[in-house]
This record gives structure tokens, C-alpha cells and sequence, in this order.
């Protein structure tokens, strides 16, 4: 009888260090095959990086990265978990999105420069204006995309602007004719307020072909005048007498031509 409770016991016994050491036995397993994981995804992730393509990127560019690179492959080798892992290759990934190529900065550029010479406020001009700023906006854009610098597309759109400033707005028109208009408006007040010269035929003869109106302005109003039908068209004959000489008109509407003097 206690021959069989001692037998049983040892079983029992026996079991339970069975038990102890399979359980041992399956985390020693799980921790092996948990670390050749790590392995495994840090051996990987080192690949990717140092696998970047650098052929899209300039010599300066190319030296940003293979530091970016070193610097992350050090901090890989502190990493013992797969969250760390793909933690640091996440960071790893986004840096290198922040080195942007010279093409892609070309880009940049480009686009800037087509928003900002496609941006010319039109309403500022007139009809003839708006017309111009259209055909240098097509031409500039043209050069723009065709550029191969940055620099280059600078001097463009420096170009494009001096350009357009020369390109008069309806303001600049309106200015300008409103001035002409002033000084048309004092030149013709200096010509009332500026006494006639005195009557001569030698002075009359020079405005021979131009109108009665600037004869008048150079050597006053005739004496006397008179008017008959034309043979010449469907106005009138003139005769203006001056004191030594006579000046011979065509008048026909609101127009009257000195046409000869004698």
C-alpha cells in the first residue's frame, strides 16, 4: 500500500517537472523565434534604407541622405522591439520626404512664376491693353516653362514686369489725354490773348491750304467778307479783304480752307 502512494507521488512529481520544463522549454522557443523576428525586421529595414534611390537627387542633396541614412541605422541597431522598429523607419521616411530635389524645386519655381505672371490685373487696362498684356502673358509663360533655372525664371519674370509697366493702363490714357486736352485748351487761350500780327500778304500766303480759324489767329479778322456759290463743290466761295491784299476761301459746313492770296 505505501509502496503504491510512493509510486504514485513520484509520477506526480514527475509530471509536474515535465509540465515546468515544457514551459521553459516553450518560452525559450517563442523568445528565440520573437528575436529572429526582430532580427529579421531590423535586417530589412537597414536594406530600405540604405537602398534609397539617390539618382533623383544632386550631389549636395545625395550627401543630406547618406547622413540621414547613417544616423537612422545607428539609432536601428538601439531598437529591440518591432514597434521601435517601425517607429524609427516611419521618422526615417518622413525626413527624407522634407529633402526635396532640385526638379521638384524647379517645379516649385516654375509654378510660382506662371501664378504670379498670370495674376496681371486686366481690368486696369483697355480693350487694345488687354490685348497686349494677353499676347506677353502667353510669351513669358512660354519662356517660363522652357527655363532650366531658377535664376533664369527669375530674370523672366523681372522681364515680364518691366514689360507691362510700359503697357499704358486706362488711368495712364485718361491722364495722358486729359493733359493734352489742358495744354490744347492753354494753347489755344495764348493764341486769343496774343495780339494778331500786323496784316501782311507774305504772312497770310504761309497759311495757304489751313484752316481760316489759325489765319486768323496770326493776323486777325479781315476788314470785310463776303460769299457766293462755289464752282469748286457744294459750299461757298470766300473773300476776305485785308488792308493791301485779299484772302480767297472754300467753306462747306463747319469747314472753311484758305485757298489762295492776292
Amino acid at each position: 500500500m505505501k509502496k503504491e502512494r510512493r509510486k504514485k507521488k513520484i509520477i506526480a512529481v514527475m509530471a509536474a517537472i515535465m509540465i515546468l520544463l515544457m514551459t521553459v522549454v516553450g518560452i525559450w522557443i517563442c523568445r528565440n523565434k520573437q528575436e529572429g523576428m526582430i532580427t529579421d525586421l531590423r535586417i530589412r529595414t537597414a536594406d530600405a534604407m540604405e537602398h534609397v534611390n539617390l539618382s533623383y537627387y544632386d550631389e549636395r542633396e545625395q550627401g543630406q541622405i547618406k547622413a540621414l541614412i547613417n544616423k537612422y541605422l545607428q539609432d536601428l541597431d538601439a531598437c529591440v522591439a518591432k514597434s521601435e522598429i517601425q517607429e524609427l523607419f516611419s521618422d526615417f521616411r518622413e525626413d527624407l520626404g522634407k529633402i526635396v530635389t532640385s526638379e521638384d524645386k524647379l517645379s516649385a519655381v516654375k509654378k510660382g512664376a506662371l501664378e504670379e505672371i498670370r495674376e496681371c490685373d486686366l481690368s486696369r487696362y483697355d480693350k487694345d491693353g488687354k490685348k497686349t498684356i494677353c499676347v506677353l502673358i502667353e510669351k513669358y509663360c512660354a519662356k517660363v516653362e522652357s527655363a532650366t533655372s531658377s535664376d533664369s525664371i527669375r530674370k523672366i519674370v523681372k522681364r515680364f514686369k518691366t514689360v507691362v509697366a510700359g503697357v499704358q493702363t486706362k488711368a495712364q490714357k485718361e491722364a495722358e489725354e486729359e493733359k493734352k486736352k489742358q495744354e490744347k485748351m492753354k494753347q489755344e487761350e495764348e493764341n486769343m490773348n496774343k495780339p494778331a500780327a500786323k496784316p501782311s500778304k507774305s504772312i497770310a500766303e504761309k497759311y495757304v491750304g489751313r484752316s481760316v480759324s489759325q489765319l486768323i489767329n496770326a493776323i486777325g479778322y479781315p476788314s470785310s467778307t463776303s460769299y457766293a456759290p462755289s464752282c469748286l463743290g457744294e459750299g461757298e466761295d470766300g473773300v476776305w479783304r485785308y488792308s493791301g491784299f485779299t484772302v480767297y476761301t472754300y467753306k462747306e459746313g463747319n469747314k472753311e480752307i484758305v485757298q489762295s492770296v492776292q
